[in-house]
């Protein structure tokens, strides 16, 4: 059912990215046929840990055509969703219609305070403002409630999967990218919350060629591109499926991902008691030092122009080391260090419009 709130709620914001937007609209259809759910294992670590059950309240944010949100209405917890995008939220209420589907983003969550004992985000906090959508976790959410952020990545060692992920790379310019966590910074040293730790858990799918074309279609930033684009990406992938020796001739493709899951904990509220001192919890508190990547330079160039030289540099060192090793690890850092700086750049000049 669709609740628009009580009238303790916070108005809802316009800060979903535009690429998003147009992204997850146009492709709502192929999000809920062709992406992965999440492993028994991570939800019931989930249920577990965050104590789901009848008489507790769960807040699954952004939550998209509900992929995550139905596993967790079997817990007996009362479940809410909150989604910006009314395609998205049509396809969640149709799925699982016993949850309360709000409009509203991570920035401007359409609850009262302390009013959910848990909050999962899966898939989607990249596309938040992070030091304000902390915030608004913590208003939300009641005394030491924990905060779960989840994804399904890519298992980028395999080099087919690898390969279709340069290729819709190629569409992604600044855009935000799960895989590079840029928020994690943030999350460490967010005055609201606690970072506890990062838990793993394997997970696949099983597709035909043409449903991993279909995965594909789900990205945002493919979804979103011109339909001439559009075509490009996809047939540079069928062909990739059809001559690879990991897939070529196969009926049935096996798509890897590690599901991860990073736990925060919520603070006390900045006027309380902090580690034996009173008064607001400061950044320097939890805040580490930045760390340089290996191969990086210590400043970036202040043109998009020189960045994209610098992000195709790090990319191509990306791709000729081990997936998972240090140097792999390395690269995979100094790329997302400069596609911060270029979103920072493109936002200056292109505000988005949402």
């Amino acid at each position: 059912m669709t609740d628009s709130g009580d009238g303790a709620a916070r108005p809802v914001g316009d800060t979903v990215r535009e690429i998003a937007a147009r992204g997850f609209t146009a492709g709502a259809d192929a999000y809920e046929r062709s992406r992965p759910d999440y492993p028994a294992a991570a939800v019931e670590a989930l249920v577990t840990r965050m104590d789901l059950r009848p008489g507790r309240t769960v807040l699954d944010l952004g939550a998209g055509t509900g992929k995550l949100t139905r596993l967790l209405v079997p817990s007996g917890a009362t479940v809410v969703a909150v989604e910006p995008l009314a395609a998205m939220r049509e396809r969640l209420e149709h799925a699982a219609p016993t949850v309360t589907s709000l409009d509203g983003t991570a920035e401007a969550i359409p609850l009262p305070d302390g009013s959910v004992d848990a909050v999962t985000c899966a898939q989607a906090f990249h596309w938040f403002d992070a030091p304000r959508a902390f915030a608004e976790l913590h208003r939300v959410l009641r005394g030491d409630g924990l905060l779960a952020l989840l994804w399904n990545v890519r298992d980028e060692s395999i080099t087919w999967v690898r390969t279709m992920g340069d290729i819709a790379e190629e569409l992604v310019g600044g855009e935000p990218r799960h895989q590079l966590e840029p928020w994690l910074p943030e999350a460490r040293r967010t005055p609201w919350f606690e970072y506890l730790e990062l838990t793993t858990t394997p997970h696949a799918q099983e597709l035909t060629p043409d449903g991993v074309i279909d995965r594909l279609r789900s990205i945002s930033v493919v979804a979103a591109a011109s339909p001439e684009l559009r075509a490009d990406v996809e047939a540079r992938v069928a062909e990739l499926l059809r001559t690879d020796p990991e897939t070529a001739g196969r009926d049935i493709i096996r798509l890897p991902y590690t599901t991860r899951i990073h736990w925060l904990r919520r603070r006390p509220d900045p006027g309380a008691t902090n580690g034996g001192r009173a008064g607001t919890i400061s950044l320097t508190d939890t805040e580490e030092p930045m760390v340089q990547a290996e191969g990086g330079s210590a400043s970036l160039p202040t043109t998009r122009e020189e960045l994209l030289v610098l992000h195709k540099e790090a990319r191509a060192r990306r791709n000729a080391a081990v997936g998972g090793s240090h140097e792999w690890e390395a690269a995979q850092a100094e790329v997302g260090r400069i596609e911060v700086e270029i979103a920072r750049i493109e936002r200056a000049m292109d505000p988005p419009r949402v």
